[in-house]
């Protein structure tokens, strides 16, 4: 897909040569939110996904040879860190309160650099995301996003997400607090459950 201003973004897997500049933009664009984890969490994150898996992928959207971008996929329940139903401190993903159907395709943790936001990245990931999904298999995409983040909630209503539920989260329950690790604190955050049905490809 063209970008704005020129160009175009290659999605592809996240290699281990990606891990250190992927690092570099995840903390960037987490950066004074709930969601900012340690160097050390979200590096080990990215290296443990960088060996195949057919239950999860991380994409990185590749500009110039540059990782400028990054979006996890999940395609069950234990991927995300819900063994067995559970929903504890051990969750990898999602929200403990309005968790994804067990069998969904889930997608999480997306960030641009922010040099090149405004370009068209992040929807050229998502689309291939959702392409993704429907090789796998599934005729749906999940994820959760924060309503008070207007470029990532305009995003994906924009790309015919839909709002399935809706959590006023407190003290630390949210998807990356459960994927780090939760730092507390008595912020409130109004994370939804959006899914988008996706057109079949004939």
């Amino acid at each position: 897909m063209p970008l704005s201003g020129g160009g175009a973004v290659t999605v592809r897997a996240l290699r281990g040569e990606d891990v250190r500049r992927v690092v570099e933009v995840m903390l960037e664009a987490f950066k004074g939110t709930p969601d900012e984890r340690p160097r050390a969490r979200v590096a080990k994150y990215l290296v443990d996904r960088c060996a195949p898996d057919p239950d999860q992928v991380c994409l990185v959207g590749v500009l110039d040879g540059d990782p400028v971008s990054i979006a996890s996929l999940s395609f069950t329940e234990e991927a995300r860190g819900f063994p067995n139903g559970t929903n504890g401190p051990e969750a990898a993903s999602g929200s403990r309160s309005i968790p994804c159907p067990p069998d969904a395709a889930y997608l999480c943790n997306v960030a641009v650099d922010a040099s090149q936001r405004g370009r068209g990245i992040a929807k050229s990931v998502l689309l291939a995301a959702e392409a993704l999904v429907l090789e796998m298999g599934h005729d749906s995409l999940w994820l959760h996003v924060r309503t008070s983040d207007p470029v990532a909630f305009g995003l994906y209503q924009s790309a015919g997400y839909e709002v399935r539920a809706r959590e006023d989260d407190v003290n630390g329950g949210s998807f990356l607090g459960a994927l780090f690790g939760s730092r507390g604190g008595d912020e409130t955050r109004d994370v939804a459950l959006m899914r988008k049905t996706l057109p079949s490809v004939s």
